[in-house]
């Protein structure tokens, strides 16, 4: 298992391993008055670059493919359409994963799964049983983030990994 510096992402035997890509979240926005387009198509290219870079060729995403609670939007069906013309896409359904069966042949449930030892699940369902067994568990859903004040007092959030022993 590697984390890929710079990229919420890590890279395991041959997949690229990603979460929360709330493809699809410009709609939300524009309902709230916010016009900031090409959101998706941005995460799209990152996601493309890491997959050359990494020569991974199954993409493994932790939920909330989409931002749509309960339908697939055309902006995720067309990029999940593109990235299976790269790869392999496998998904672990998330809390935003109504219908994305519909666009996705891979799709696994929301208690998790295992690839190559590592236990991998959303974070919104308790894990299957078979999961609390790996070494480590990935799991997406919570998005931490720390919050660095520099001497100039100034505020950066960084995504953060949060690597600790499970609690039985």
């Amino acid at each position: 298992m590697r984390f890929l510096h710079g990229y919420p992402a890590i890279f395991h035997q041959g997949a690229l391993i990603v979460g929360d890509t709330h493809f699809g979240i410009e709609g939300r926005l524009q309902k709230k008055g916010i016009y900031y387009n090409n959101i998706s198509e941005t995460i799209l290219e990152k996601i493309k670059l890491l997959l050359k870079k990494t020569k991974a060729k199954k993409l493994i995403i932790l939920g909330d493919v989409k931002e749509e609670i309960s339908f697939v939007d055309s902006i995720t069906k067309n990029i999940i359409i593109k990235l299976e013309k790269i790869c392999e896409v496998v998904i672990v359904r998330g809390n935003h994963d109504g219908g994305i069966e519909t666009v996705c042949k891979n799709v696994m449930p929301s208690e998790g799964f295992i690839y190559k030892g590592l236990g991998l699940i959303h974070g919104n369902a308790w894990p299957m049983q078979e999961l609390l067994q790996c070494n480590y568990i990935i799991t997406a859903h919570e998005h931490p983030i720390i919050k660095l004040i520099d001497k100039m007092e100034k505020v950066h959030l960084k995504d953060t990994w949060v690597v600790c022993k499970l609690n039985p």
